[in-house]
């Protein structure tokens, strides 16, 4: 075996045990990072849930995380954007107050996180609509209301999760006492027409085309800086 040969078979060697050691320092500091977080968002109150569970919803198994300090709370729908963006991995960045007030439910949906791996991705992508969509959010709804023995619940759509909920809120005002909106859809043929973002606008305008009536909405004056609307449903 040549010097050479051997030098480099060394280098090798050296920066696999640098990628390894690397690798063991991240999925422990990762590690770490959980178990602080998870410390720090223990609901400790008698009334108090933290649970993750799968349930069935349009068919097939859906997960959601559902968390707050008392039952006795209204619920909240969060119905995350996308598609694809579900936040129960940030929640904790956002949530906790929210906590207090609300027992609060984050769901992946249809095809996205912990709920895309519960069903075959063909069959998912076979069935995919806004329509099929739609009535997961109504279905999720009502079992939630069902589950917490709740007249109504408060739903809050994010960006993707606002094309979702509004018509949703509007076709069902009896299964919500108000509807929130952040980062709002509220004019998706103007998307489309800005020069950013236009695969995404395209692709988003396609999916609403199915709404009766189209999705073009006026949100109402909000503070400075802030993108939130919230509309009663009556």
């Amino acid at each position: 075996m040549t010097k050479t040969l051997k030098y480099s078979l060394a280098v090798v060697a050296g920066l696999a045990i640098l990628l390894a050691g690397a690798a063991a320092g991240t999925l422990l500091w990762r590690a770490k990072l959980q178990a602080a977080v998870a410390e720090r968002r223990i609901i400790s109150t008698p009334g108090g849930i933290d649970v993750m569970q799968t349930v069935q919803i349009g068919g097939i198994p859906q997960v959601i995380r559902v968390r707050g300090h008392s039952l006795e709370n209204p619920v909240l729908l969060f119905v995350h954007g996308g598609p694809g963006t579900p936040m129960i991995p940030f929640a904790h960045k956002f949530e906790d107050l929210w906590e207090r007030q609300f027992t609060v439910v984050q769901w992946d949906q249809r095809g996205t996180g912990k709920t895309a791996v519960l069903s075959d991705p063909a069959r998912i992508a076979a069935e995919m609509s806004i329509d099929v969509m739609k009535n997961d959010v109504v279905e999720m709804s009502n079992y939630l209301r069902k589950r917490f023995g709740k007249e109504k619940i408060f739903i809050l759509g994010h960006s993707w999760g606002s094309v979702l909920s509004i018509p949703v809120a509007l076709e069902h005002p009896e299964l919500y006492y108000a509807y929130i909106g952040t980062g709002q859809v509220i004019d998706v043929p103007r998307i489309v027409a800005e020069p950013s973002g236009i695969r995404g606008a395209r692709w988003l305008k396609s999916r609403v085309a199915a709404v009766p009536g189209g999705i073009t909405l006026r949100a109402r004056p909000a503070s400075a800086g802030s993108s939130r609307s919230a509309t009663p449903c009556r």
